[in-house]
């Protein structure tokens, strides 16, 4: 784990941006608790005061199944931020048919709708990439995947509960 925050912060250096670590471990080395999850997440929200919180789908990985859930769920006791979930690459082009899934299960709880960004610099992307050399075998397999074009959606929380 200190490798991986190590490319991190290397990676996050060409954005100009600042790792901030939850206090959980990732779901390969224990199960992943949702509540605790939650709880890490809220903690971070109460330090860091964005306005504006970027959320993954959720498409695959149970860790990122976990973080969508957990965000899910602080959206709507903190309807003031303004929430922006996106599909994660490589997994959208892996498994394309669990969007659909991901985002219906959002639209139970949000009132969702697509934005426009703009295009990161494929460079610098594939360069931030190529920081994460504990990962490089495993990302060279989806490059073109994790370089494709990225798709996001703001989301403003209903007051129903998550399904």
């Amino acid at each position: 784990m200190p490798v991986r925050k190590r490319e991190d912060v290397s990676a996050l250096e060409l954005y100009g941006a600042r790792a901030w670590w939850l206090e959980v471990i990732e779901g390969q080395y224990e199960p992943l608790d949702v509540d605790r999850v939650t709880e890490a997440i809220g903690h971070a929200l109460d330090e860091l005061e964005p306005t504006v919180v970027a959320v993954p789908l959720g498409i695959g990985h149970l860790d990122h199944i976990a973080v969508a859930s957990a965000c899910w769920e602080l959206s709507r006791a903190r309807p003031a931020l303004s929430w922006i979930v996106y599909a994660e690459h490589p997994y959208l082009v892996q498994w394309p048919k669990l969007l659909d899934e991901r985002l219906a299960t959002l639209a139970a709880c949000a009132d969702i709708g697509p934005m426009e960004v703009d295009r990161p610099d494929p460079r610098r992307k594939r360069a931030a990439m190529e920081r994460y050399r504990t990962q490089v075998r495993a990302l060279r397999q989806s490059v073109a995947a994790a370089l494709a074009e990225e798709r996001h959606w703001q989301f403003t929380p209903k007051a129903v509960a998550l399904p």
